[in-house]
């Protein structure tokens, strides 16, 4: 219902009174009048959508806004919500839509009148909403209302101001939200001159996220899953897929991003098809579009140059272009995708300069703080500029709009609320409506979020939707500025010459490039490098960890866990050797094991190492390649100089002669067995050839024929010859000491021999 309180001093704030104080003041004189009499002191004007602090009466945010910029004819509708905190019901109140016929003159006005600091003076206001009833303690209501441009007397183009405030009763204000509402003259009308030309824009449009390769049935992969299926990866990638032809987007993708999603779509299950269908998605909306890749894992280039690990930078931008080919195929992953560098943080030295001239980059964007103007301006100049790679050449720089970036990553941040999407949306508007408005002649906005940005979908498709439409843009591809050689708006700058802060900690870096020189080792021996190991590596030296040692928790818990892999992985691959080997004499063969647990072939040397100077030892000193999963002999020659026990030390080397696992010791003993094993068989022989020629004797004296078995001619005879024989035989080789069973042996075998051969025919 109509608030006839309000209706009733509608027309004393018409044309006849004295212009009408800006919100700021008002609301001033307000609270020193409320002081003394010790009632609440009304809300001072906040940032649109943000609340205001504990203890004023009310809060206010916005939205909706529509339209964002207005033409001569524009009725401006503004949605939003009012809630009460004050301990009390609150009555009488209405909500009332305000602008000036004069526009803001610069970007600092911009900053100052959304803080509440800047001071409107000859205030339009449009229709009043009346809040009906009382406003409870802690209860929130929707308001509408509107405002005539006309009414307004806006005329030339610029940015104008928009506030929406809450009044009591009696017309004081005690809540006030603020925004910008830029306006568009009509182009044949009086002030179409003060129309601009269009600027020049270019997005960077990223797509980054956690470094940490997921796991099936992992947190992270559930994470993953839910941001690719209906979150912000997904809010991103449409927005960015349906706008990215209109407003020529570079899209800017972290291999690692790739990697990750690629691992989960072939873990199956809800998960797996819904990164399967944001990759096939990625794919199509690349297509004939502009890219670039960030080093796998988006490392922190300027925390590794300062810690000397420019190997390690090489490392991940190769490792990410051999990623991203392999996920998006090689058509999607140009040269041109690995000559562009984004430094988290958008600052750089002169030493990333050169290392990252050296790995092939060719064009840096940075933020626009990074490399100020020579000269203080009064227009934004363009954010295009050039500078000397230590090289011998140029790099091409593109500056991101520092404040442009501030603004959009207002809408993730910790405590926004949710009106902050309408306020970031008003204020890009602006900001880049103000720029144009400084500057007649065609300039450059590079525009390039937080790197994990994290807006809403609606957002999303709202700021790429305004830079297609909006008539003071006009979008244009990051490799249109690169080749141009020279565009309207530059002017010289200084040279980069910082870091940003917040980068990986010395200490941090310090454990890496320890474990990282475990990691050569092991990568050493095997015939096929792993991969996953240098990945592992890149995802540690991540941005995302970038803040702090409260930040660098997950870098840490990173680095734990592969710690343990490699050392898991190291120990798989080692030497085996008999705890004790007895050689047959002062020279022998030991056999030396080489255990490969991997499921991977690797090539190892052997070392073998016995104490003192009287042994010596013989092997293949070269590289020896072990199958996966197989063991592997290595012969070795010992040799002894004396009799005794040697201990011998076996090493496991990589083919530089690194050590790769811990040594395993045995020991070696040298006797005179081989020797004694001589004297045995020399004996053995004397005795079967003294046994030899006693039986040959016998055979030869009279009577010896007896023995020799013949036509049979008596059982006595026989018998009795036979016996005799035997007889004398035995005492023949009794008389040889220490021969009696190798004796009888060997005769036994001899008589038996002889009988069968003269055995009678029976047939």
């Amino acid at each position: 219902m109509p608030n006839p309180r309000a209706d009733a001093r509608r027309p004393s704030r018409r044309a006849g009174r004295p212009a009408r104080l800006g919100p700021f003041l008002a609301a001033a004189l307000l609270a020193a009048l409320l002081a003394t009499a010790g009632l609440p002191q009304p809300a001072s004007a906040s940032p649109a959508g943000a609340s205001q602090p504990g203890g004023q009466p009310v809060t206010m945010t916005l939205t909706g806004i529509s339209p964002q910029w207005a033409g001569p004819h524009s009725t401006v509708t503004v949605h939003g919500t009012l809630t009460s905190k004050s301990d009390v019901p609150l009555s009488g109140l209405s909500v009332e839509l305000c602008s000036s016929p004069q526009a803001l003159t610069s970007r600092s006005e911009l900053a100052l009148y959304e803080s509440g600091g800047y001071l409107v003076s000859t205030p339009a206001c449009g229709k009043t909403w009346p809040v009906a009833g009382r406003l409870r303690p802690g209860q929130t209501v929707t308001w509408t209302t509107s405002l005539s441009v006309s009414q307004v007397g806006m005329a030339a183009f610029g940015v104008y101001p928009l506030s929406a405030q809450t009044d009591t009763a009696a017309g004081a204000p005690i809540g006030t939200v603020q925004t910008f509402l830029p306006y568009v003259p009509a182009r044949h009308g009086p002030d179409a001159a003060s129309m601009p030309k269009p600027q020049q824009v270019s997005w960077v449009w990223p797509l980054i996220d956690s470094p940490a390769a997921p796991r099936c049935h992992r947190q992270l992969e559930r994470q993953l899953a839910t941001s690719v299926a209906g979150g912000r990866l997904r809010a991103l990638l449409s927005a960015g897929a349906a706008y990215s032809a209109q407003d020529h987007l570079s899209w800017a993708l972290d291999p690692a991003l790739l990697a990750s999603l690629q691992a989960i779509s072939r873990c199956g299950g809800g998960d797996g098809k819904a990164a399967a269908s944001w990759l096939a998605s990625l794919r199509g909306a690349l297509a004939g579009q502009a890219m670039f890749l960030t080093p796998y894992g988006d490392v922190d280039i300027a925390a590794l140059t300062r810690a000397s690990l420019g190997n390690d930078l090489n490392r991940a931008l190769t490792e990410g272009k051999s990623v991203a080919s392999q996920v998006l195929g090689s058509k999607l992953v140009g040269p041109a995708a690995t000559q562009v560098a984004w430094p988290p943080g958008g600052q750089a030295t002169y030493s990333m300069l050169e290392n990252l001239a050296v790995d092939g980059i060719r064009t840096l964007v940075l933020d626009s703080s990074a490399m100020p103007t020579v000269q203080a301006l009064p227009y934004t100049a363009a954010e295009v500029s050039s500078t000397p790679d230590g090289e011998g050449s140029q790099l091409h720089v593109l500056l991101a709009d520092h404040t442009i970036t501030q603004v959009l990553g207002t809408v993730d941040a910790k405590g926004a609320t949710a009106g902050t999407a309408v306020a970031a949306e008003q204020r890009y508007l602006a900001e880049t409506a103000m720029i144009a408005a400084q500057e007649p002649s065609s300039g450059v906005i590079v525009v390039a979020p937080p790197r994990r940005w994290a807006p809403s979908s609606s957002m999303a498709d709202t700021v790429l939707r305004d830079t297609a439409t909006a008539p003071w843009l006009r979008p244009v591809s990051m490799a249109s500025l690169v080749k141009a050689k020279k565009l309207p708006g530059q002017v010289a700058r200084h040279a980069p010459n910082a870091t940003a802060p917040g980068a990986l900690s010395r200490p941090l870096l310090s454990a890496v490039k320890a474990q990282d020189q475990r990691i050569r080792e092991l990568q050493s021996i095997l015939v096929k490098p792993d991969q996953a190991l240098s990945l592992a590596v890149a995802a540690i030296e991540s941005s995302m960890w970038r803040g702090g040692r409260k930040n660098e928790a997950g870098a840490r818990k990173l680095l734990h866990q592969l710690a343990g892999d490699v050392t898991k992985l190291t120990h798989s691959v080692h030497v085996i050797g008999d705890g004790h080997v007895t050689l047959g004499g002062l020279k022998g063969n030991v056999q030396v094991l080489i255990d490969n647990q991997l499921n991977r072939a690797v090539r190892v040397k052997v070392g073998v190492t016995p104490e003192g100077n009287n042994v010596t030892v013989s092997y293949d000193r070269s590289p020896v390649t072990v199958p996966a999963n197989t063991q592997k002999l290595v012969p070795v020659k010992f040799a002894a100089g004396t009799i005794g026990t040697t201990v011998v030390t076996l090493t496991l080397l990589t083919p530089s002669g690194r050590l790769v696992s811990p040594p395993v010791t045995m020991t070696v003993e040298a006797t005179q067995l081989g020797n004694l094993a001589l004297i045995i068989l020399a004996g053995a022989l004397g005795i079967f050839m003294i046994a030899s020629a006693a039986r040959a004797m016998r055979r030869g004296q009279p009577g010896a024929a007896a023995s020799e078995p013949g036509p049979s001619t008596g059982a006595g005879d026989g018998e009795g010859s036979g016996q005799a024989a035997q007889t004398d035989t035995v005492d023949a080789v009794d008389a040889q000491p220490g021969a009696a069973d190798a004796g009888d042996v060997m005769t036994e075998e001899s008589d038996d021999y002889a009988r069968a051969r003269v055995r009678p025919d029976s047939g």
